[in-house]
Parts: structure tokens; sequence; C-alpha cells
């Protein structure tokens, strides 16, 4: 059972997405949306990395 819920885990972030793309009118680049997300979720800037620093295609990896 541990491994089903592992594999849902990342069902959590669906919901701040979403928001973020009804917020920025449907549509977004993944950077666009990931600072739509932050800002709903009220992440403090100073625990967000630098996407070109960290050298990874996975937006979300901006967000500590």
């Amino acid at each position: 059972m541990a491994d089903k819920k592992e594999g849902t885990k990342f069902l959590h972030h669906f919901g701040p997405l979403l928001d973020a793309l009804r917020a920025l009118g449907g549509s977004a680049t993944p950077e666009e949306a990931t600072d739509k997300v932050a800002e709903l979720c009220a992440v403090p800037v100073g625990t967000r990395t630098n996407h070109a620093a960290a050298e990874t295609v996975n937006p979300m990896s901006r967000i500590k």
C-alpha cells in the first residue's frame, strides 16, 4: 500500500497548478506557471532557486 501512496504523491501539486493556470488565463510557460504557483502558495522569494542555475528541466525544482 505504501507504493500506491508514493505513486500518487505528485497529485497534491495539481490543485495549485490548476489555480495558477486559471489565474493566467488558461495557459502559461512552465516558468510562468511555477512563479504563479509560488505566488498563490505564498512561497517566500528567498526559498526559490534560480531555474537556470539549477540546470534542470523540472520547473518544480525552483521551489525548495
